[in-house]
């Protein structure tokens, strides 16, 4: 399985919108702020907010990476990140008054370690955490920009009676702490995808236009003119179908750069259906003579995102490059 999930928040809009995207949910209103290179980043308006990813299954080792932003430096030690046993804490991280950052088991009264790094107020840093869950033999290893800033073993990291996590939970202190570019994998499967990831940047491209195949019914204007924004309008711009098997597809915006390694594409679509009717819709990528199907969704009659990640290219049966990355087309259909 190896990448389990990544994020880069650009087309959440609220937390209503939040609660609606797979695996997310949050504890309040959650808000964008500007990130670091292009897009969006997730904060909160006032009041601390959790933003919280669940697998749906268990993990004995987890790896979790964010940029992660703190306007100003806590009076006092403040949880920013946790590794989550369904509802439990098992581990996390703490900015402390200092500017240093501690990694802790249960609550951050239990301190494993320390950084010798002291972050600075309204400074942008990449952090990766690597942890094994056991009350005996854990293990684990923190990095600020790719870089280890500690680790240990034979360790109890663990707070629950169970050996695993399922999720993480990030912690936003009102507007002071911004999140991005989030990922979260394990040690199965293959190299490069199962392990740190470095330094990473999560990009958000766009439908810029039809490429061949438009069989859903605009509301005005042209079938991609109402799947264009940003973040979703819902009711105000859409296409809509009845037909079990029409399909719209669509080009998209290039990346913004040429990555080394592209560890993952994901297509993402937001739906709902407005009868009593069983509705179920699909995504849709298509790359060079492939064309692969995301799984068939069931609709309600209010919106819910529906995503597909693809680590490999399915023409290529190979890692990801720019070229075939900008050539696909995205898209969905009626099922």
């Amino acid at each position: 399985m190896a990448l389990l999930t990544f994020a880069g928040f650009d087309h959440i809009s609220t937390s209503v919108d939040f609660a609606n995207y797979p695996g997310w949910t949050s504890s309040g209103l959650l808000t964008k702020t500007a990130g670091l290179l292009g897009g969006f980043a997730i904060t909160a308006s006032s009041s601390i907010r959790d933003a919280i990813f669940q697998t749906g299954s268990t993990f004995s080792t987890l790896i979790a990476g964010f940029r992660f932003r703190a306007n100003t430096i806590p009076a006092s030690t403040f949880d920013f990140f946790k590794f989550l046993d369904s509802t439990s804490t098992q581990c996390g991280l703490s900015l402390k008054a200092d500017g240093t950052v501690i990694f802790w088991r249960g609550t951050n009264a239990t301190v494993l370690a320390t950084s010798t790094t002291v972050l600075a107020a309204g400074s942008w840093y990449f952090f990766e955490l690597k942890v094994t869950f056991h009350n005996t033999t854990g293990a684990y290893e923190f990095r600020i920009g790719g870089v280890t800033e500690f680790s240990g073993s034979g360790a109890n990291t663990r707070n629950t009676a169970n050996n695993y996590a399922t999720g993480t939970d990030m912690i936003c202190n009102g507007s002071v702490y911004a999140y991005d570019d989030y990922y979260l994998a394990d040690t199965s499967g293959g190299a490069p995808a199962n392990d740190f990831l470095g330094v990473i940047r999560v990009e958000a491209s766009y439908p810029t236009a039809a490429d061949g195949t438009s069989q859903w019914t605009p509301n005005a204007s042209t079938n991609v003119s109402r799947v264009n924004e940003a973040a979703a309008d819902d009711d105000t711009t859409y296409n809509s179908a009845s037909v079990s098997g029409n399909i719209d597809l669509f080009t998209h915006g290039a990346l913004s750069s040429t990555p080394t390694t592209i560890f993952g594409v994901a297509v993402t679509a937001k739906a709902r259906k407005d009868d009593v009717t069983a509705r179920s819709l699909r995504t849709k990528l298509k790359s060079g003579t492939t064309t692969q199907n995301g799984a068939s969704f069931a609709l309600a009659t209010t919106y819910q995102y529906i995503r597909d990640q693809y680590v490999v290219d399915p023409n290529t049966s190979a890692a990801w490059t720019a070229t075939n990355v900008n050539a696909t087309s995205i898209g969905y259909e009626h099922v």
